[in-house]
């Protein structure tokens, strides 16, 4: 589980912080991974609740 959490912070950052990074992507691909991230998340709300107990300790 906590890989996938790693693996999930790690996309938002390279959609999110990095924007030169960002830049790679399409707008199209851009959208995909956004839809994908949060269809996850909203489909496995722990992850999130997982994310910040990980966060806080």
């Amino acid at each position: 589980m906590l890989k996938l959490i790693r693996m999930l912070m790690v996309a938002m950052a390279a959609l999110f912080i990095l924007p030169a990074h960002a830049a790679e992507f399409t707008p199209e691909q851009k959208k995909e991974m956004g839809d994908f991230i949060r269809q996850y998340l909203m489909e496995n709300p722990e992850v999130v609740r997982d994310a910040m107990q990980a966060i806080e300790r």
